[in-house]
């Protein structure tokens, strides 16, 4: 028998995957002002903003392929 809590009733699991979520999402948030932090309060290019947007891409693209294969 699944232990559950006094939350809706729904099992632990449920609720660990739903603040992994949760937290992956925030963390997910971020990256849109990225660019204007590089520009505005750090004073780089344009260019050098979509660069970094450009990484942050590809690892995207890369763990999420890495992460298939694991799975």
């Amino acid at each position: 028998m699944l232990r559950v809590l006094d939350v809706g009733g729904l099992p632990r699991v449920f609720w660990w995957v739903w603040f992994s979520t949760l937290v992956a999402r925030t963390g997910a948030f971020v990256a849109p002002f990225l660019s204007y932090y590089l520009t505005r309060s750090l004073g780089h290019s344009a260019a050098f903003a979509g660069f970094v947007a450009a990484l942050n891409a590809v690892g995207a693209a890369v763990s999420a392929v890495v992460g298939g294969v694991l799975a």
